[in-house]
């Protein structure tokens, strides 16, 4: 196969090389894309949680109307446990806490007096749903795309080497698709 022990030498040498190569070639490009990738995700979780925390914010304004008005604030406990560093597990449990407690007080005072001071709050809490459709949407789609490709060889190796784990996806999707 080989003339001589040198050509035989310098043949294995290259073929090892262009391997090498080709799999720190590979992996850098794993990189690249599960960063690229997570940047995306972050831009969209960021966005999520700005107008999560906006939703909070008007819900806390109703609370303290009620409040105002010596009725029981039921919303006020759940608004108190809001935290922005939180996971996107922890944050999707504390919106639909939240989105059933104002569904609750919707139901309790809809036509009485207190009733047409909350108005304004519950119809921005609804504008603020439908502007948060978009980046929970984008986010699950990046987050689905970052599993599946994380969960691919070779990608899976540089994963574990990067010790970078499966996302959550937003659990609310279906509760800000549910609206009439």
């Amino acid at each position: 196969m080989f003339k001589d022990a040198k050509s035989a030498v310098i043949s294995i040498a290259a073929i090892i090389l262009v391997i090498a190569l080709g799999i720190v070639g590979i992996d850098r490009n794993n990189v690249n894309r599960l960063t690229k990738t997570g940047k995306k995700i972050t831009t969209c979780k960021e966005a999520a949680y700005t107008l999560i925390e906006e939703r909070f914010e008007l819900s806390s304004m109703v609370g303290r109307i009620l409040v105002e008005e010596g009725l029981d604030d039921p919303i006020g406990p759940v608004v108190r446990q809001w935290d922005s560093e939180a996971d996107v597990e922890a944050v999707s449990h504390l919106y639909i806490s939240l989105d059933q407690e104002l569904d609750g007080v919707l139901k309790r005072y809809y036509g009485q007096a207190v009733y047409l001071r909350m108005v304004p709050y519950f119809e921005e809490i609804y504008r603020v749903e439908l502007s948060l459709t978009t980046p929970v949407e984008e986010y699950n789609g990046q987050v689905d795309t970052y599993n599946a490709m994380r969960a691919s060889f070779p990608a899976s190796l540089t994963a574990r080497r990067l010790e970078r784990g499966a996302l959550p996806r937003f659990s609310i999707a279906s509760a800000l698709k549910g609206r009439p």
